[in-house]
């Protein structure tokens, strides 16, 4: 490992873990209670066995992130929230060096500084403030993770056996990770097709790793429907939303327009490379972004216009990422030197303006959040000490049948018990609150302080 990946994944970890520090605490988020809480560790607590691990949350199967959930509880003897926060360090550093590898390979050695900048950017600064509060985040990072390991497979390519079986492998993994892993069929396809190489039994093996992620779409991804308060959108809606996505971190359909230019553009320049010049970087590049491109047409045709959430940002974000870096390895391979202009230039824009979008969005969420953890731990212990819970039950119920999804971002109201969780613990009788599964007295030896 070269120093450039050892300080890659050095600034990654440290930036991370210093955000988390200051605005995270051991409280799990709201998705957390269902898919860990109630869907996990309640069931295997009162005997139900490990067959929790299989069981869906919303369109995901997030069987890996499960079992690093099981693994923190194993290891501490309590629901450690903290330890899936540092597991989805670790895997996002990981991401970074593993992508900075594959790009290094054909960059210009005085580009190299600028691809290891564009890297800390994407994978540390916290432009998105959620992805780096959230443990369940790593969800995202292992489908990534899977990715790579499904391209890498796909672009060297020795043999149908070694081949197919990562090739395989590398897609029921990001499948048990992730519903955006649907699209690694795609970003596979995609490269070997550009890139115009023979590879024995590369199409039997395709074939077998796209057969469950076509079965995922089928039965687990249905189309958006009626929820709450919003009618089911037409092909208008989507498509606005489709370009919103596109035009991410705009949020606009014109950015969206924008940026399917850039897309032909960039596609029409990389498919006149010869195909001596068709190298495994490019490849795994064109792959990346469709990647992400693929995953913002399932967002758009599978959820409600305006439903958009920070934690999407981080697979989405690997579309411009994917088309910065591909420019200024197409732009920068001659000798003309106003395209190298362009390409810095651009790439300057992209750095100031995702620096901006980090102070006017990331930075007060990441405020709010650290000056009400004392609050949102009150919050906590009032719920689950309340002998009233039906009641409690019966507010977030009215809360939720009216369309007001405030905690899904408010750093209080995101620790909000779930009614599905509050009627699990009456029917308990509140045993498994005794139990070290859950987070209940948040370990008395621990101070506010602390917290």
């Amino acid at each position: 490992m070269s120093r450039w990946e050892v300080s890659l994944g050095l600034v990654i970890i440290g930036a991370r873990l210093v955000v988390f520090a200051y605005a995270g605490s051991p409280l799990p988020f709201y998705d957390q209670w269902i898919a860990e809480f109630n869907n996990t560790l309640i069931g295997i607590s009162v005997g139900e066995g490990f067959g929790a691990l299989f069981d869906p949350h919303n369109e995901h199967l997030l069987i890996t992130t499960k079992a690093l959930t099981l693994l923190g509880f194993y290891l501490h003897g309590y629901w450690d929230v903290s330890f899936l926060v540092i597991c989805s360090v670790g895997v996002r550093a990981l991401t970074a060096i593993w992508i900075f590898r594959m790009v290094v390979q054909d960059c210009l050695p005085g580009h190299r500084v600028w691809i290891w900048w564009l890297c800390v950017l994407f994978f540390a600064a916290p432009w998105s403030a959620y992805n780096l509060l959230s443990g369940m985040q790593v969800s995202f990072f292992l489908a990534d993770f899977a990715l790579l390991w499904s391209l890498q497979a796909t672009l060297r390519w020795k043999s149908p056996v070694s081949g197919g079986l990562a090739l395989v492998a590398g897609s029921i993994f990001g499948l048990a990770s992730m519903a955006s892993a649907v699209a690694i069929p795609f970003a596979t396809l995609a490269a070997h097709c550009w890139q115009k190489k023979v590879r024995p039994g590369f199409v039997v093996a395709w074939i077998i790793s796209a057969v469950p992620a076509f079965a995922f779409v089928v039965f687990r991804l249905p189309p958006a429907t009626v929820s709450l308060n919003h009618s089911t959108p037409n092909w208008t809606d989507t498509v606005s939303f489709g370009l919103e996505i596109l035009a991410w971190p705009v949020s606009h359909p014109i950015g969206g327009v924008v940026m399917l230019i850039v897309l032909a553009f960039t596609l029409f320049h990389a498919n006149r490379l010869r195909v001596k010049d068709r190298t495994d970087t490019k490849a795994s590049l064109l792959g990346i972004g469709f990647f992400a491109l693929c995953n913002g047409g399932f967002i758009a045709a599978n959820r409600l216009p305006g439903t958009l959430h920070m934690r999407h940002w981080d697979t989405i974000a690997l579309l411009p990422f994917a088309l910065l870096v591909m420019g200024l390895l197409l732009f920068t391979s001659t000798a003309s030197r106003w395209r190298n202009y362009f390409v810095a230039t651009l790439g300057m824009g992209l750095v100031v303006f995702l620096c901006s979008l980090t102070l006017n969005v990331g930075w007060p969420y990441l405020k709010v959040a650290h000056q009400t953890r004392a609050t949102a731990v009150d919050h906590y212990r009032e719920i689950l000490q309340n002998q009233d819970l039906a009641g409690e039950r019966t507010r977030i119920q009215a809360q939720l049948h009216q369309g007001d999804l405030s905690f899904f971002d408010d750093p209080i109201g995101r620790f909000s018990l779930h009614p599905i969780v509050l009627g699990n613990l009456i029917s308990l009788g509140r045993e498994p609150l005794s139990l070290p599964v859950s987070y209940t007295h948040l370990r008395a030896h621990e101070t506010e302080a602390d917290l």
